[in-house]
């Protein structure tokens, strides 16, 4: 998934040598209890891919063609691109919307001056730097 404040993505296909698709989850919460492990282990991402839960559909672009998901409430991936004849690639350009004001909402080092309860600012701090 996409960083929490990144609600929506489009990706446009600008050109491909061939289509590749890219896999959606259905939407889903933040995965707050599933960070990856620290070895960012093959098998972590697998058992996300092979989920029967998530419920993956393939789209495929054409050039000139987009999608527009929810980078952060859908799991999304494209398999390695497949072997062909001469120079494989699939140029795409990205926009990820973060809508006004959600930027601080996923900070939790700011919650204390957001919500004016100053005994969130000893909450761990989510990204592993210690104490907020």
């Amino acid at each position: 998934m996409d960083a929490p404040d990144a609600k929506w993505t489009l990706d446009l296909c600008v050109a491909q040598s061939a289509p590749w698709p890219i896999h959606f989850s259905q939407v889903v919460p933040w995965p707050e209890d599933e960070a990856p492990p620290a070895d960012d282990s093959r098998a972590w991402v697998e058992s996300v891919k092979s989920s029967p839960s998530l419920r993956f559909q393939p789209v495929v672009l054409e050039p000139g063609e987009a999608v527009i998901f929810s980078g952060s409430s859908q799991w999304h991936y494209r398999d390695r691109m497949p072997p062909g004849n001469g120079r494989q690639f699939c140029d795409l350009l990205f926009f990820h919307y973060i809508p006004a004001g959600t930027r601080d909402l996923v900070s939790p080092q700011k919650w204390a001056s957001i919500f004016g309860a100053p005994e969130l600012a000893g909450m761990p701090d989510v990204e592993g730097d210690g104490f907020i």
